[in-house]
């Protein structure tokens, strides 16, 4: 089974003697593996309810909204860290996500219909 890892996962495969099958998506691959990364992560928090698997939950969704779709993801000159800072508000091609939309829409939406403080369940 082809899964999304992260970055560091093939060197720490060969550092602990493994010898690990990998390769780099394309863009539609790469776009469909991170909503199923998103999906196994929401799992696994839904049964360990732990930091770690929250934590896991946002580094997903940082990848769904930073992504560039025919970005040179490929370039290992630029650090993925260093990069990540350009993006924070930054329009993307391929679905065109904003983060400064994103939370406006979050902002309006906790306005008009609140959040879940009141842990109300509807029947």
């Amino acid at each position: 089974m082809a899964k999304l890892v992260r970055d560091k996962i093939p060197e720490i495969i060969i550092r602990d003697g493994g010898n690990p099958k990998s390769r780099f998506a394309d863009d539609e691959e790469f776009w469909q593996k991170l909503k199923e990364k998103l999906v196994e992560e929401t799992n696994e928090f839904v049964e360990s309810e732990n930091e770690e698997e929250l934590a896991d939950i946002y580094e997903v969704l940082d990848a769904i909204i930073n992504f560039d779709f025919g970005a040179n993801c490929r370039d290992n000159s630029k650090s993925l860290e260093n990069s990540r800072s350009e993006f924070s508000a930054q329009k993307l091609d391929f679905k065109k996500f904003d983060k400064a939309k994103i939370n406006e829409i979050k902002r309006k939406k906790f306005k008009e219909r609140g959040g879940f403080d009141k842990r109300i369940i509807l029947e």
